[in-house]
């Protein structure tokens, strides 16, 4: 049963991990490459790169607030929340892979953007999809990350593969 619970943190640590180094990686490649408020065509109508900052939340919510005290109730924020999924990754039980990566994956996320708000007061973003000019708003690796673990929790509790409390 050690064992087991072993394999549990062992795979949640390394799909956070990896979740995170990608993010910082990447966001450190768009802060030397880009100087902020410029983009590259990648895809042209589609998709760009961009160097942008948010101080708000996912998708820029309240990011026209910005302010030191906003900051510090975002990182408190980041932390209960990265709590909270300490404690559901501490309640999964042992064999069930399914929720420990989808859990890790939204945990690694929200460290990403947590490292962020705590360097810089705000969350650098890059991702720009687009349809001509209609934009979803910018986003990085970790956004991205919390996105695809809240949609797998959605299908897992769906079918079953993540048992609700």
């Amino acid at each position: 049963m050690e064992a087991l619970r072993n394999r549990k943190y062992l795979i949640s640590t390394i799909v956070a991990l990896i979740v995170i180094t990608i993010d910082q990686y990447t966001k450190y490649l768009i802060i030397q490459s880009f100087a902020l408020h410029h983009s590259l065509t990648v895809i042209k109508n589609f998709f760009d790169l961009v160097h942008t900052r948010n101080r708000g939340i996912a998708f820029g919510l309240f990011s026209e607030q910005g302010s030191g005290t906003q900051t510090i109730v975002l990182i408190v924020t980041s932390l209960i929340a990265i709590s909270f999924i300490f404690y559901l990754l501490s309640s999964v039980k042992d064999k069930l892979l399914y929720p420990t990566i989808t859990l890790s994956l939204i945990l690694g996320g929200a460290i990403g953007n947590l490292i962020d708000r705590i360097r810089w007061g705000e969350v650098v973003d890059f991702l720009d999809l687009h349809w001509y000019h209609y934009h979803w708003p910018a986003f990085n690796a970790a956004d991205a990350a919390i996105s695809t673990g809240l949609v797998l929790l959605v299908i897992g509790l769906l079918t079953k593969k993540f048992p609700s409390p």
